[in-house]
C-alpha cells in the first residue's frame, strides 16, 4: 500500500487540503487509468481512517515478523 505522511505538527488546514486534493487527483480518469495499469486500486481515506489502517498493518506485520522468527543482523 501507499500513503502520504506529514510531520506531526503540520497545521490541520494543510493536512485537510492535501487530503482533499489527493482524493480529487485519485478520482481523475487519467490517474485512475495509470494506476490500473500498475495494478493499484485507490482507497482514499480520512486521516483518522488512514491512521487506524497503519496501526492495524503495523500490528499484523509485527505478528508476521515474530511468527517467521525474523531477526535483525
Amino acid at each position: 500500500w501507499f500513503g502520504l505522511f506529514l510531520p506531526a505538527r503540520t497545521p490541520h488546514q494543510i493536512v485537510d487540503r492535501l487530503q482533499r486534493e489527493t482524493v480529487k487527483a485519485l478520482q481523475a480518469p487519467k490517474v485512475r487509468e495509470k494506476l490500473a495499469v500498475l495494478g493499484v486500486e485507490p482507497m482514499p481515506m480520512s486521516g483518522e481512517e488512514f491512521a487506524a489502517y497503519v496501526e492495524r498493518q503495523a500490528v499484523a506485520d509485527a505478528a508476521l515478523i515474530q511468527a517467521i522468527g525474523l531477526r535483525p543482523q
